[in-house]
């Protein structure tokens, strides 16, 4: 409050000069603790989305699937970085707002549990899309690896879209190449 007072203008205006002094601290104190609320609100939400990249990878290693729970998370979770920073942006933002921890919905937990759901919610349609491809793809078979699965759908797709664009080439025009 000293350095705002001292500032050129502040007491100087009309609205500042209608507050005593006990008031101008007052409003000076909930403006300040409104804007360590937004910074804290702003930090978290991009350590939020660090964090979600974090469990992305680790979906796409394998190592987190839909049936996870965050007290048997895998070791990788709070092992990164992007976990602690989580965490840490959760306290500060959780003392902004003179609230509990565990209720903050940037808490790492509920990111966490977040991020299954939605694993789960996909699910259905994404079993149904392999399903699709697998009926079209003669080479898949329930014995194949997951690695090999992969590999062979990723050959199979390569092959539909060669044969796609083959057929978009040789159509068309008047037959006077135009």
């Amino acid at each position: 409050w000293s350095d705002v007072r001292s500032r050129e203008g502040v007491l100087a205006d009309p609205r500042c000069k209608a507050l005593a002094e006990p008031e101008r601290r007052a409003a000076f104190a909930a403006f300040a603790a409104a804007r360590a609320l937004e910074a804290a609100e702003v930090a978290a939400s991009r350590a939020r989305h660090g964090f979600e990249q974090h469990l992305s990878s680790l979906q796409k290693r394998g190592l987190l699937r839909r049936a996870c729970r965050w007290r048997e998370a895998p070791d990788e979770v709070k092992e990164d970085e992007r976990y602690r920073q989580l965490k840490e942006r959760c306290r500060e933002l959780a003392e902004a707002k003179q609230s509990k921890l565990s209720e903050e919905p940037h808490h790492p937990g509920a990111v966490f549990d977040g991020f299954v759901a939605k694993l789960r919610q996909a699910y259905p349609a994404h079993l149904a899309r392999a399903s699709e491809l697998a009926g079209r793809c003669s080479t898949l078979c329930a014995a194949d690896s997951l690695p090999d699965f992969v590999a062979k759908l990723a050959a199979w797709e390569e092959a539909e879209e060669r044969r796609d664009g083959a057929g978009e080439e040789g159509g068309g025009g008047n037959g006077n190449g135009e």
